[in-house]
C-alpha cells in the first residue's frame, strides 16, 4: 500500500481525480455483479452446500463481510430479484445500497418507477426524508 501512495503523490492532480472517477465506476458495476450474485445464491440456497444455514451466515462466515455489508447487499438482492431495475440503477451510479435497503420494505409494483425515480441521486438521509414525506 506504501508503494501506491508514493505513486499517488507524485501523479498530477487531474490523473488522480480521473482515475478516482473511473474506479468508483468500477466498483458500482461490480457491487451490482456481486448482489446479482448474492441474489442467485440466495434463490437457490447455495448458501446450505457451504455448511451455513443462510445467506446472511453465508455472508458473514464465508465471504467474510461485515454484517452491516451482508445487511445492506442481501436486502439489495431480494429487491433485485423482483425488480431487476435496481441493479442497472446501482451500474450507473443512481442509487446506493444503503438507499436500496431504506426502500426495499416500500417498494411495490405500482410504486417502483416512481419511487425508484424519487430516489435518484438522493443520499441515505434524502431518501429517509422522502419516506417519511411518504409514509408517514
Amino acid at each position: 500500500m506504501q508503494h501506491a501512495e508514493v505513486t499517488l503523490s507524485k501523479q498530477e492532480d487531474t490523473v488522480v481525480v480521473g482515475n478516482l472517477t473511473q474506479l468508483v465506476q468500477k466498483e458500482r458495476h461490480l457491487s451490482a455483479d456481486v448482489v446479482a450474485h448474492i441474489a442467485e445464491v440466495d434463490h437457490r440456497k447455495l448458501y446450505l452446500e457451504h455448511a451455513t444455514s443462510s445467506m446472511f451466515g453465508y455472508c458473514t462466515e464465508r465471504l467474510h463481510l461485515s454484517e452491516d455489508q451482508a445487511y445492506k447487499r442481501i436486502r439489495a438482492a431480494r429487491i433485485a430479484r423482483q425488480f431487476p431495475k435496481v441493479l442497472s440503477m446501482m451500474r450507473q451510479g443512481d442509487i446506493h445500497l444503503s438507499g436500496i435497503a431504506l426502500l426495499a420494505p416500500h417498494l411495490t409494483k405500482e410504486n417502483v418507477r416512481a419511487l425508484l425515480k424519487a430516489a435518484t441521486h438522493k443520499t441515505k438521509r434524502q431518501i429517509e426524508t422522502l419516506l417519511a414525506e411518504r409514509y408517514p
